[in-house]
This record gives C-alpha cells, structure tokens and sequence, in this order.
C-alpha cells in the first residue's frame, strides 16, 4: 500500500515543486523497497535523495538519506562504505542538532566498525566502536527511550561479548531487553535473545535470559524509527 500512495502522491508534489514533500516521499519508498525485498531500488532512491538533498541544501534529508545508504551497505557487508556513510551522516546530524539522528549514527558506526573489526581490521578499530557505541547511549539516554537506544546497547553488547568484557557485555544485554520491554517490542527483545543471549549466558556461566515477553506485547517492525538490527 505504501508504494501506492507515494506513487501517487509524487507526481503532484513534483508539480508543486514542494522538494521536502518529494524527498521524503522517496524516503517512505525507500523503506517499503528494504521491507518487501527490493534493496536495489531502495538504494536507488537513498542515492537519488543524497544528490539532489545536496545540491538542494536540505540538510536533514542528506542526513537521513547517508543513515539509509549505511544500513543498506551495513546489511551487504559493506563495512568500509557503511563506516563512510554513517561518518557523513553522523557530521551532519551533529549539526542539525538532532539527538535522535545523532545518537543512531553513532550507534550506526559502533556496529559496523565493531564488525570490520571482528573480521581482522584490529585493535584500534575496536576502540573506536567503543567509544562511539558509548558515545551513542550517551547522547539517546538524553531523550525519551527508544529502539535505536536498544540497538545501541545491543551493538555494545556484541561488541564486548568479541572483547572479552564479561561485566559490560551482561550490563548492555540487560539494558537492551529492559528498553525491548519497556517500548513493548517484543520482537526485538526477541532478537536479542536469541542472537545474544546465549552468548551472554556462555560468558557468564549462567542462564541470564530474563522471562520472555508477555504475549500481548505488540511486534511491529514499523515502529523502528532509524535502523534495523545489524548482525554479522
């Protein structure tokens, strides 16, 4: 159904020459292009968005549109362009001012140097997915709780599973799941728990699952406003 209201809605902001209603009907394409499969074409309109968002000088939209573009090529494995994505979008959102934008790419970053890392990129590079997955959870806990709170949290817990950091890893995992809860995404928590848990758990030497939700909790992958999970 997306697809076929902004189908239909983009030829009339076009002749209206409204360029933020046109911009952010792409980004609504864009999102149901990633949801039904069709990658290539969400990446067509993130690109399209990018070019003319910065000819254009619409900041916001640049910054959204670099977010999309990481995730794609975080999702393809594509850590070095991911990494320069998320930089470009992290400057930009720094200054607009916008925590929300700020701290997801932040937490953008921790995730996709902490997994060029784990694939042989080094020690340094570790250090930097630390301190921006740290830097990300700084910058969220200054707003309402949120999936890329969760998200952020997930990344470090990942991240300190690979070094080692039994303490921190249980910290992060329990703050991922009790934020899941609290915003009553269960099919997030849920992801965690099974792409994490177990790997808490054989750290610490005990079963540190907490309960599952209950089952009323809603599961709309809809409401995740900036990002997916991203996992290796």
């Amino acid at each position: 159904m997306a697809l076929r209201l902004v189908s239909a809605a983009l030829p009339e902001a076009r002749q209206a020459n409204r360029q933020d209603i046109v911009f952010n009907l792409l980004l609504v394409r864009a999102r149901a292009y990633v949801r039904t499969g069709q990658v290539e074409l969400a990446e067509r309109d993130l690109t399209q968005i990018r070019a003319d968002a910065e000819a254009l000088g619409y900041v916001n939209q640049l910054a959204h549109a670099l977010s999309g573009l990481a995730a794609i090529a975080g999702t393809e494995r594509r850590w070095r362009e991911a990494i320069t994505y998320s930089k470009q979008a992290n400057a930009l959102a720094e200054r607009l001012g916008n925590d929300l934008v700020l701290g997801h790419t932040l937490g953008l970053l921790c995730a996709f140097e902490s997994q060029l890392a784990q694939s042989g990129g080094g020690s340094e590079l570790a250090e930097e997915a630390l301190r921006h997955g740290t830097m990300s959870v700084e910058v969220l806990s200054r707003i309402p709780p949120c999936d890329s709170l969760a998200l952020a949290h997930s990344y470090l817990t990942e991240l300190l599973i690979y070094r080692g950091d039994t303490e921190g890893a249980g910290a992060h995992y329990a703050s991922a799941i009790r934020i899941a809860e609290s915003l009553e995404m269960s099919w997030l928590r849920d992801v965690f728990v099974a792409e994490l848990g177990e790997k808490v758990r054989q750290m610490n030497g005990t079963a540190t699952a907490p309960p599952r939700a209950e089952a009323n909790a809603q599961r709309d992958p809809e409401r995740i406003g900036t990002g997916d999970p991203v996992r290796s």
